[in-house]
Order: C-alpha cells, then sequence, then structure tokens
C-alpha cells in the first residue's frame, strides 16, 4: 500500500517526491523453490537534490533491501543481498553485498 506518494516532474527533472510504501509480508513462491515468509516491508520515497531517492527496508529489522533513485536523467537501483537472504536464496556473503545493480537513462536529454 502506499501513503501520500508523490512525485512529480518538470522540464524533465523531479521537483517534488514523498511519500511511503508498506508490504504487511507473507508467503512467496517461485520455479520449485519452497514457499518462504516474506517479511513486512517499509519504503519511503524521498526528494534528493538531483531528483528522488527510494528505500525499502525490512519493516522489522530495518535491514537494507534495495535502493532505488532518479538523478537528472538516470534512473538507478540496486538490490542487496539482504533481500536475497530473506527469501532463504542466498549462498553467502554479507547483507550489505549488493548483488545487483544497473541504470540507464529514463529519457532523452534535449
Amino acid at each position: 500500500t502506499g501513503r501520500n506518494l508523490g512525485l512529480s516532474f518538470r522540464d524533465k527533472r523531479v521537483t517534488d517526491a514523498a511519500g511511503e510504501l508498506a508490504y504487511t509480508g507473507g508467503q512467496a513462491s517461485w520455479s520449485t523453490q519452497k514457499p518462504v515468509t516474506v517479511a513486512p516491508l517499509k519504503g519511503v520515497l524521498e526528494s534528493t537534490d538531483d531528483g528522488a531517492s527510494l528505500t525499502v527496508r525490512d519493516a522489522s529489522e530495518g535491514s537494507l533491501l534495495a535502493q532505488g533513485s532518479i538523478a537528472g536523467n538516470i534512473g538507478a537501483l540496486k538490490v542487496y543481498r539482504a533481500w536475497v537472504m530473506m527469501l532463504e536464496l542466498s549462498r553467502g556473503g554479507a547483507p550489505e553485498d549488493v548483488v545487483f545493480e544497473t541504470s540507464m537513462p529514463l529519457w532523452q536529454q534535449d
């Protein structure tokens, strides 16, 4: 669910970003893996000096799971091993290890 979510743009720039996302947790399964319990999650969307950021954490432990951002015309996403550990798919490493990272232009610059 989202609360007071807003993301505003003007001239291909983020002018305002604010709000919270919440997932109450529950069972998840895929492929042939056994079901796992996904913890409640909390996301915070906020403005930054050059755009917006979204931070997703385990709501009960506060572990950083993912971060997203828009800076100028670049969208970026990082997923941390803590998320993979929560899903019982990790094969070692530290919770703060980045296991997936991507960025790309969201639109053409003029």
